[in-house]
């Protein structure tokens, strides 16, 4: 088991785009970005370093201030689940889309 890995990022609160990937090395490319009105995303991914795809999915809670998600992927490695937790903190400047 992998040990926790914690990120912050500057997100707007209506995000356009799943997550970023926090190791550029992987150089993994998301696709088909879908949000429903009952607080859930959905994307695609597609990665080559190593080469994987894979899904993602992030619930956001009611009030827009915490989600959780995962990411799973299968590749020539095998397959791999990210788990997702978050909690909004302070209003950020340049937010990613």
């Amino acid at each position: 088991q992998m040990p926790v890995n914690r990120v912050t990022q500057c997100v707007a609160k209506n995000r356009t785009a799943p997550p970023v990937a926090s190791n550029p090395r992987q150089n993994c490319t998301n696709s088909n970005y879908q949000r429903t009105s009952d607080g859930k995303v959905t994307w695609a991914v597609q990665c080559t370093g190593p080469s994987m795809t894979g899904t993602g999915e992030i619930v956001y809670a009611a009030d827009r201030k915490s989600y959780t998600g995962v990411i799973s992927f299968i590749g020539e490695q095998g397959a791999m689940t990210i788990r997702l937790t978050s909690t909004r903190g302070a209003d950020c400047p340049n937010p990613q889309q």
